[in-house]
């Protein structure tokens, strides 16, 4: 039952949290920062580099909310039966594009990957209200916008943090 489900969830969130914290740390001796003008100066909470990345990742997952939330209740109101098939397509596709395509913000980009990645989201969500608005045919409309939707979510946030980490000093 999902009670299962919610199990399940906590002890992954606790293992995550565990493995947290013996994660060694990254920056090697000798790697020290190196003291700029004066030791004392306050370091703002967000860095600088991180506020426009962190605006676009906004934008990547706006849409999953709302995908998440109403397909559910979509797909019974379109008769198109269980959100089973959408919701896992959704779920194929992330995993797999995150797998064969981890390199590709080093290919292709940082920036070019998260202006395509952010398009092929819209586009997706696009496709999805065209199916839903009955403009195109339905269940397959859906399907279509879901993986167009996914493979833009699949590439957002990889792209979107290395565009953020980019001239920015190890400490």
């Amino acid at each position: 039952g999902y009670a299962a489900v919610w199990v399940l969830t906590a002890a992954l969130y606790v293992a995550s949290v565990a493995l947290s914290w013996i994660v060694p740390e990254t920056l090697h001796r000798g790697d020290e920062p190196v003291a700029r003008d004066d030791p004392h100066r306050k370091r703002p909470l967000i860095h600088p580099r991180g506020v426009v990345p962190g605006l676009l990742a906004l934008c990547g997952v706006w849409g999953m909310g709302p995908f998440f939330t109403f397909v559910p209740l979509m797909v019974e109101d379109l008769g198109l039966g269980t959100s089973a098939p959408y919701l896992g397509a959704f779920a194929l596709m992330v995993v797999v594009l995150r797998l064969f395509g981890a390199k590709l913000p080093d290919r292709l980009g940082a920036a070019p990957l998260t202006g395509t990645a952010l398009v092929a989201t819209g586009i997706g969500l696009l496709i999805s209200g065209l199916a839903v608005a009955r403009l195109i045919p339905v269940g397959e409309g859906l399907m279509l916008g879901t993986i167009v939707f996914a493979s833009g979510v699949a590439f957002t946030m990889p792209a979107i943090l290395s565009m953020a980490v980019v001239g920015v000093a190890p400490d």
